[in-house]
């Protein structure tokens, strides 16, 4: 239902699907929304960034629900960037906090990679600032602790997020979670 810009049709990236002309973007929402997903029945897109999407999903033997990121590659992004985002992915992954986002897993699939990571029912603090205004200082000092303890497990194992802001943390119900998989790739050392 939007339109498509002149530079995606002259690149020829593309794609027609039932009579429709669908955009990269759309056409992975499209891809991700309608089926299963290498052993995850699809629920809704919970989010979106430069590279994919991210999605609520049921994983289909334990019945748990995730968060599934799917990265799709596209021209331009490096190899490199691909193996530096994995390699920071898998160190992530062996991260066992209950302030951070836990990454169940990391595979292949036909267009690029997917990262299967816990689902949190929270918003943003971003989101939450925007539509409330200012939170309760309560909120705030309770947050910031909780980060705090995050980033303090995190240090040790040489990982230091550099990009902490609203966006990369998860709150509700008093519980304060933190996604360091948000951040950049260069941002971890």
């Amino acid at each position: 239902g939007m339109l498509i810009p002149l530079a995606t049709l002259a690149e020829g990236d593309v794609r027609e699907r039932d009579g429709r002309y669908l955009c990269p973007d759309c056409a992975s929402v499209v891809d991700f929304e309608q089926d299963v997903f290498e052993g995850h029945q699809v629920l809704d897109r919970i989010g979106s960034g430069t590279v994919g999407f991210v999605y609520r999903a049921r994983h289909l033997f334990t019945d748990r629900i995730v968060a599934l990121k799917i990265l799709r590659l596209r021209e331009g992004i490096s190899q490199k960037s691909v193996m530096r985002f994995l390699r920071e992915a898998r160190t992530i992954s062996q991260l066992d906090h209950p302030h951070i986002i836990s990454i169940y897993d990391i595979n292949e699939y036909r267009d690029g990679y997917y990262l299967v990571m816990e689902y949190f029912a929270g918003r943003n603090v971003q989101q939450i600032i925007e539509s409330a205004g200012p939170m309760p200082i309560e909120d705030v000092i309770n947050i910031a602790g909780q980060i705090a303890t995050a980033l303090t497990y995190a240090f040790p194992k040489n990982i230091v997020h550099r990009d902490i802001k609203p966006a990369n943390m998860l709150y509700s119900h008093d519980t304060a979670l933190l996604n360091i998989l948000r951040c950049p790739p260069s941002y971890l050392r």
